[in-house]
């Protein structure tokens, strides 16, 4: 089980008395809200566990933790020998954002450079990096002095952050192998990966039984599903269920809704809605079936294969032979004649526009690769994409494709 610096150091002071320490005590020390200690406190129990320790609450009193002494020095030797975890500046900015994303209240500063154990100045420089990356999802970081730090922005853009931040780090086989087999014994050993700490915004045992309900019914579908579409709509649905038991919920546009409700997959989005709320005990709102449609329809367009102008929509065609035409000119030869090109692109075109009118993402494991390979070519057609789609934000990801 992983072990974040925060509850080390909360385990730390509880294993340095032998009287009980109040919450807000333990909240002042570290720097954090009653709420977080609260919560931390849950995870310290799962970690007492595996040493048959208790952590014994008193109410208006405080916390402390109790068992045979030579349990509670196993404990400590272990907590002295736990090596800190060095992350690359990529992987602590994305352990900040994810951390961001999961609270709803104000982080402070130092809290995290102890979390992450680097300085405070390191996560102000890292902070500011993140202003940039956020933007992309249209959230916006809020720092003041003396208050912390705290994500601003729509439910519906933290969580296309959060799906991002998963896919961004584990790859489709990874996220089946936590779906389909060994999730009882991954969640029991030591954790020291970036991928590992990042699924921490999904429950495991949640991811589990929600890829259930997704496979029982998808198999239904008159079409079949890439594994890419698959674990999207498996995540996405997670984390639709982690964010309304916290009592945060999406909206969406009414018409938009009524558009969805008419469509087969809107049928298919109501059953896998009915069996999460009967399993989860939660009432999923109607905003969230539209979003699932949204993801089943994509997966749709993804699995079609269209090989003629007949078949691709009139926008695709329109926006194909802009997007050849400027990058023709661009790098200096005319790519007008190039049928092969126009209809490849044309068809990967259809599902791209849908994907960025509906801020869908996609996850491209080659994107790195192409950006240094192709690093020229990739900035042409950056600018060609930029030209051809001026009113949306097209995604590194989409663009590398």
């Amino acid at each position: 089980m992983y072990i974040s610096a925060r509850e080390r150091q909360i385990l730390e002071v509880l294993l340095k008395t032998t009287d009980e320490t109040t919450v807000k005590d333990l909240a002042e020390f570290i720097g954090v809200s009653g709420r977080t200690i609260h919560r931390d406190l849950k995870n310290i129990e799962d970690i007492l566990d595996e040493y048959n320790i208790k952590l014994q609450k008193k109410s208006g009193v405080g916390v402390q933790i109790t068992g045979e002494q030579n349990k509670i020095r196993e404990l400590e030797l272990y907590l002295f020998n736990l090596s800190h975890k060095e992350y690359t500046p990529d992987e602590r900015q994305s352990i900040m954002l994810c951390e961001l994303l999961e609270t709803s209240e104000p982080v402070k500063l130092h809290a995290l450079a102890s979390d992450l154990n680097v300085t405070i100045a390191t996560v102000s420089s890292d902070l500011t990096k993140l202003e940039e990356r956020l933007k992309t999802f249209g959230l916006a970081l809020i720092r003041r002095r003396g208050y912390g730090v705290e994500i601003e922005g729509e439910e519906s853009a933290k969580r296309r952050a959060m799906s991002q931040l998963i896919s961004e780090y584990l790859d489709e086989s990874e996220l089946l192998s936590l779906t389909r087999d060994n999730i009882q014994m991954r969640s029991t050993q030591q954790i020291h990966s970036i991928s590992e700490r990042l699924m921490g915004l999904v429950e495991k045992k949640k991811l589990v039984i929600v890829e259930n309900i997704v496979n029982s019914i998808v198999q239904e579908l008159p079409f079949s599903m890439a594994d890419s579409a698959y674990i999207g709509l498996v995540v996405h649905l997670a984390l639709a269920v982690e964010r309304i038991q916290k009592g945060e919920g999406i909206n969406i546009n009414f018409s938009y809704l009524e558009d969805q409700k008419v469509t087969k997959e809107y049928k298919f989005a109501e059953r896998i809605v009915s069996q999460l709320e009967r399993v989860f005990t939660i009432s999923i709102p109607e905003a969230e079936i539209a979003y699932i449609t949204m993801h089943l329809k994509g997966a749709k367009l993804r699995h079609e294969n269209e090989h003629s102008i007949e078949d691709t929509s009139l926008q695709a065609a329109i926006k194909t032979k802009k997007l050849i035409e400027i990058v023709g000119k661009l790098a200096g030869m005319d790519l007008s004649t190039n049928r092969s090109l126009f209809e490849g692109l044309s068809v990967h075109l259809k599902p791209a526009i849908y994907r960025i009118k509906q801020k869908m993402g996609i996850s491209n494991p080659l994107l790195d690769k192409i950006k240094k390979d192709y690093a020229d070519l990739f900035e042409l057609v950056k600018q060609a994409v930029n030209q051809v789609f001026p009113e949306f934000y097209v995604p590194d990801e989409e663009t590398a494709i």
